[in-house]
């Protein structure tokens, strides 16, 4: 198992459904007893070891694995979709991005009860129940609880009574690269101070220490925080309070909000009256002044190209790390010129998948990685799969963009989240307002980028009903209504005059055209998908093709409307999205429900039949490479 991909490679045998299900009941209903599952485990021993060992490799060091990888795992080894998504409700109730993956799986094949832990007494317990209930709480010793005091105390004089003995910590997520973010409050304290969220970097305070020497300020991370933090009053985002500071090093310290709209990253949340919310969260950060950004955009270049790595550009530099070298200046002009315009989110995109045809060509990369856990190195047929896919996802990406060309609203070139689904959205515990997080990544993208991600998601969620027109409707007034109100302090402005058009129109003529533009948008954000995929999960799995033949469908019928000759068609896609057309007919249609890509039963036969018939246009992953267990 790779990043979420089983291969035959490695020997499992795939477990027996009925037998997973004994063991993983006996959490969700109570009913099994010690001795029955402890019966079940041992009838499962010898296929559950082959399994486990597969999955223990996954461990970068921080014991984490995102929800949506974690529950494909699980039914890709028999646990059926519900039971699976009952042990993850179950062990990790708290919507967090991340779950402790190592206790999940040695209970459920071990049938042993999943540790709470708490650092707090039972009374204190109970004061803490509605707001902490079973939440994953990080161990301090007295050190750990001291420096993090101190830190609280550096930005906020509230926490100045409080005793060490007293900090309350409570993990909220661990990235693989050593990120650690926690909720910090005190748990007995005359003077409630507010609680925080802290988060400390994955690289050595000396390190971290000597990037604030050198370059005197914010990663991108921080900046973006501190900007948004400080912007509109501090509602569009959490309020910093500390960062970028020589005295902690490699520590940010922001506003605790409250819990995300939605317990995983799909769209269920999206009603009409969130989708109002959201416009206006949208449109707060797509106004702000973003001149903090500048710094960032100009040495994008010079970073990229010097050292590998430039953190507006993230895909591009870990496809870059994936070839081996640096892009080239004629690499960067290629990009620049082909959709350099768009900003850098599809810059990003493009020259990701520049470096990555590039590093098939060099021979090395995954085929080095793949050899590395003892598989076999990527074959002649796979290499051009892979790049026939790679050079789809460049024209996709110039494609979608230039459907956004001459539009005043959606085609605005603003500084964007690039990654708002609903576990980066809060609703804030005081007052009930949206507020976003995880601004890790903000580049220059087209404005559509933003608001189209939660539309993204229903693509992959056949079963949930896609958002009404009369929902998208109010979700661009709202967004238009709040841009026209700052951009009319500009003269002349284009945006202030679509925006008050948009916002003021009774038959809904303007309003149409963006939401039509939001369509569009989910096409970019399936791009963006099936090139993070690549980088994430390998070069043996389907999910990357699977996003990129949304794509193509998706910018087959919005190509259609934006000439002009199927009216009928555009109807269609108002009153239902680019949904069924990305679908198809039922016999052709790819995706189940499951808040992830996962493939409807009977999809993959055999011949690949319907596969090629859903996306003609790049060859389907070699199934006799790829064996049975993959995304």
């Amino acid at each position: 198992l790779t990043c979420g991909v089983l291969k035959p490679s490695v020997g499992v045998e795939q477990v027996q459904t009925s037998q997973l299900q004994r063991v993983s009941n006996g959490y969700g209903q109570q009913s099994m007893t010690t001795v029955e599952a402890t019966e079940a485990a041992t009838a499962a021993a010898s296929e559950v070891v082959a399994v486990k060992k597969a999955i223990l490799p996954l461990d970068t060091g921080s014991g984490l694995l995102g929800r949506g990888v974690l529950l494909q795992i699980l039914t890709s080894i028999g646990v059926e979709i519900g039971v699976a998504e009952s042990v993850l409700k179950a062990v990790c109730p708290t919507p967090v991005t991340d779950v402790p993956y190592k206790e999940v799986i040695d209970w459920i094949f071990a049938a042993k009860p999943f540790s709470r832990k708490t650092c707090a007494s039972e009374q204190q317990q109970g004061q803490q129940l509605q707001q902490q209930q079973h939440a994953t709480v990080l161990h301090c010793s007295g050190d750990d609880a001291a420096s993090l005091l101190v830190a609280c105390q550096l930005c906020l004089p509230a926490w100045d009574s409080v005793a060490a003995d007293s900090v309350h910590c409570e993990l909220l997520s661990r990235s693989s690269t050593g990120t650690t973010v926690v909720r910090v409050s005190a748990i007995s304290s005359e003077l409630q101070p507010p609680a925080v969220v802290l988060r400390l970097s994955g690289q050595p305070a000396t390190q971290a220490l000597k990037k604030v020497v050198r370059e005197g300020g914010w990663s991108l991370a921080e900046a973006a925080a501190e900007a948004l933090g400080r912007n509109r009053d501090g509602r569009t985002a959490a309020r910093v309070f500390l960062a970028a500071d020589r005295r902690v090093p490699g520590i940010s310290i922001t506003e605790f909000i409250g819990e995300p709209v939605h317990d995983g990253p799909g769209p269920g949340w999206l009603d009409p009256g969130s989708a109002v919310e959201l416009g206006r969260l949208v449109a707060a950060l797509h106004t702000m002044h973003d001149g903090w950004f500048d710094i960032y955009e100009v040495l994008a270049q010079r970073d990229l190209c010097d050292t590998g790595y430039c953190e507006v550009l993230q895909l591009w530099s870990s496809a870059s790390k994936l070839a081996g070298a640096p892009p080239s200046a004629a690499e960067w002009k290629q990009a620049m010129n082909a959709v350099g315009q768009y900003g850098h989110f599809a810059v990003d995109i493009y020259g990701a998948a520049l470096a990555l045809e590039r590093s098939l060509n060099l021979g090395s990369g995954w085929s080095e990685r793949l050899e590395a856990t003892g598989a076999r190195p990527l074959q002649p047929r796979e290499r051009e799969q892979l790049c026939s896919a790679l050079v789809a996802a460049r024209g996709f990406i110039a494609e979608a963009c230039g459907l956004l060309d001459g539009r005043s609203l959606l085609a605005r070139i603003v500084v964007g989240h690039c990654d708002l689904h609903a576990l980066n959205i809060l609703r804030r515990e005081s007052d009930g307002s949206l507020a976003m997080i995880g601004l890790d990544a903000p580049r220059r993208a087209l404005a559509a980028v933003d608001l189209s991600h939660c539309l993204s998601l229903f693509v992959l969620e056949p079963e949930l009903p896609y958002p009404s027109l009369q929902t998208r409707r109010a979700m661009m007034r709202a967004y238009a209504a709040a841009v026209g109100r700052d951009a009319s302090q500009q003269v002349d402005s284009a945006a202030s005059n679509a925006a008050t058009a948009v916002a003021s129109e009774k038959d809904n003529e303007w309003v149409d055209e963006l939401v039509l533009d939001l369509e569009k948008g989910v096409a970019l954000n399936a791009v963006f998908g099936a090139i993070a995929g690549y980088l994430t999960l390998g070069p043996r799995q389907r999910t990357s093709w699977g996003l990129l033949g949304v794509a193509s469908r998706a910018i087959g019928a919005l190509r259609s409307v934006a000439a002009g000759t199927a009216p009928n068609l555009r109807a269609r896609l108002l009153r239902d999205g680019v949904r069924p057309s990305v679908l198809g007919p039922s016999c052709l249609q790819p995706f189940s429900r499951g808040g992830a890509l996962r493939w409807r039963r009977g999809f993959w036969n055999s011949d690949l039949k319907t596969a090629r018939l859903w996306f003609p246009d790049v060859e389907p992953p070699d199934m006799s490479v790829l064996g049975d267990f993959l995304c």
